[in-house]
């Protein structure tokens, strides 16, 4: 399967950019991740995507340190995303993180839902440098949603950009030309009333070309991706 997909990835020019996820909880070990890793480096992936979930902060930097550098032996950099939902909550807690592990290959994974739930905004992701950006993915959603809908909006039910209220625009507005954007929005509802995933993706792509052309951003010559 592994000399399939990338057969497929050589014949069509399509780069596989992001492979996903690597969870650091209390019970994983980097050595769960090692033949992951080892694939995505096969299959000519850029980077890693991970998420940190261990309460023990000194257990969690040491493996998060320790995955960063299997990954750079590969050639690999590493994203780290933050989540309401894990212990790596904020952007601060995943700059915070990425200090404390010294781990040059890592940068921090923008979900714009993560972003916006945990009390992020534009301004914040404006002030860091791009080197400190792994990529972004987009998405939309209601301004306001109960603390107990957080979870099923993130994996199940997300909003194309432009369908909701979330400052999507401004924080496009803000990234520096050549962060890669990506669009994360699964939608069970589009699913149950037949959307076939073609079209959805052509309405993901629309939407992710509305905002480049937006009235702030200045991408012309911006790398693009789609999830």
């Amino acid at each position: 399967m592994r000399r399939e997909t990338r057969r497929r990835l050589d014949d069509t020019g399509l780069v596989l950019f992001d492979a996903a996820t690597c969870r650091l909880d209390q019970e994983t070990t980097v050595d769960d991740f090692a033949a992951m890793i080892e694939s995505a480096a096969y299959l000519g992936a850029c980077r890693v995507d991970v998420n940190g979930n261990d309460p023990d902060e000194a257990r969690l930097t040491d493996r998060f340190a320790a995955l960063c550098e299997l990954c750079a032996e590969h050639g690999l950099g590493v994203g780290i995303e933050f989540m309401m939902s894990t212990q790596v909550r904020t952007l601060a807690d995943a700059l915070s993180l990425i200090e404390r592990a010294g781990a040059r290959n890592a940068a921090v994974t923008v979900d714009a839902l993560h972003l916006f739930r945990s009390g992020g905004s534009p301004e914040d992701i404006a002030a860091l440098d791009a080197a400190q950006i792994s990529y972004v993915q987009l998405c939309d959603g209601p301004g306001r949603l109960p603390p107990e809908g957080y979870a099923w909006e993130a994996g199940r039910e997300r909003m194309l950009p432009g369908e909701g209220d979330l400052p999507v625009q401004a924080l496009v507005d803000v990234l520096p030309p050549d962060v890669v954007l990506g669009i994360e929005a699964p939608s069970q509802r589009r699913h149950a009333q037949g959307v076939p995933a073609k079209a959805y993706a052509t309405r993901a792509m629309d939407a992710l070309q509305r905002l480049l052309r937006g009235p702030g951003t200045q991408r012309p010559h911006s790398r693009r991706a789609l999830s």
